[in-house]
């Protein structure tokens, strides 16, 4: 009897020792109300991660993945032939490849579309770019391959989905003395209603004597390659008194147009053929003149003189003066009458002026801006 008392007791205080040790082992959870205004408790809303959807457009049922297609304009003024090499990855575990499309054949001003393989991945997709390759001969075309393929035959494109919406126009440029080389503009397929303002200037020969000009601005045709160059205007010349426009190529990008800058130089009428060798980088001072910014130049002439310095000799010198002359009658001199005015202009600032059918002239108080109608 002794030993069954004993053993109870015992019992008793082990099963009380495991309780509390549970007891203190699994704490209990602390429970968190957010109250509004002292309404009823409110639940913070759970955080969902936002996911980048792919753009996919669908056609029925189907599923189909956009393409990097694009299209390709030839204006080099001769037949070629293009393929494009393009850095792509069709799986995700496959390995990363130059690939090359079709070759096609381009008559001049013939536009087409190059192929580019499918990408399902999005990922992928954004991170391929390519070379337009450009050929004369369609043997070395189909042969070319990207490692042996000469950097004057290709033309880097970049970033492929860029290109959407756009497309590639191909040319040719001469800068002096160097052989014409590849040139190319990726073009807007939809034309802006308000077309980008002009850069081009009016020239005016004050020298007394015949004299070649051209002009090299430093420019940047394409923002998305952001590649500024200089580019060289076609070689004029001008007679004592004459007058010229010093056409500059159109920039749709309103920054990049603020920082176009110029130089005009000038050659006298025995160096004609070094002025369409002339490259800026071989040009010497003399024959350079600074414009500085060309959007300063809007609504003025630059006058060309020749002053004496000591024992240099003479220095051409230019001025910068306010024109009233408008540059359609520069330009379009086939179209003017015996009147001065051009055929294909309108008045712009007053709508309700008309133009003399018989003398093709405006009354004196309502001259002003003129615009061409195209």
């Amino acid at each position: 009897m002794k030993k069954i008392f004993l053993l109870i007791p015992l019992a008793a205080i082990i099963a009380s020792c495991g309780k509390e040790s549970t007891e203190k082992a699994a704490p209990k959870k602390r429970e968190y109300a957010l109250f509004k205004h002292g309404s009823r408790p409110v639940q913070p809303k759970p955080v969902v991660k936002k996911v980048k959807e792919e753009v996919i457009e669908k056609v029925g049922e189907e599923r189909v993945v956009p393409e990097l297609d694009f299209e390709v304009e030839n204006a080099t003024g001769k037949t070629i032939y293009i393929a494009c090499f393009s850095y792509i990855q069709k799986e995700p575990l496959v390995r990363w490849r130059w690939d090359k499309s079709s070759i096609q054949k381009l008559e001049d001003g013939q536009r087409t579309f190059v192929n580019i393989d499918t990408i399902p991945d999005h990922s992928n997709r954004e991170e391929i770019f390519g070379y337009l390759a450009v050929f004369e001969d369609e043997s070395k075309a189909h042969n070319s391959i990207y490692e042996l393929l000469d950097d004057r035959q290709k033309i880097d494109l970049d970033l492929l989905h860029r290109l959407k919406g756009k497309k590639v126009v191909v040319g040719v440029e001469k800068y002096g003395f160097k052989k014409a080389k590849l040139d190319f503009a990726i073009v807007e397929k939809l034309k802006k209603k308000r077309p980008a303002p002009e850069l081009d200037f009016i020239v005016e020969n004050g020298t007394g004597r015949t004299i070649f000009l051209t002009a090299f601005i430093y420019q940047v045709k394409d923002n998305s390659r952001m590649v500024w160059h200089y580019d060289k205007t076609p070689v004029q010349k001008l007679e004592q008194g004459q007058m010229s426009v010093v056409n500059v190529d159109t920039v749709e990008d309103d920054r990049d147009r603020t920082y176009m800058r110029g130089y005009l130089s000038v050659f006298e009428e025995h160096e004609e053929d070094k002025a369409h060798d002339a490259t800026y980088e071989l040009l010497d001072s003399k024959n350079k003149m600074s414009l500085d910014r060309l959007s300063r130049l809007k609504n003025q002439k630059v006058v060309i003189g020749i002053e004496q310095y000591g024992a240099i000799g003479e220095v051409a010198e230019f001025d910068i003066k306010p024109t009233r002359s408008p540059l359609y009658k520069l330009r379009h001199k086939e179209n003017e009458d015996r009147s001065g005015y051009c055929n294909t202009c309108v008045k712009i600032e007053d709508s309700n002026t008309k133009i003399n059918k018989k003398t093709k002239t405006l009354p004196k108080k309502n001259k002003g801006t003129y615009q061409l109608f195209s």
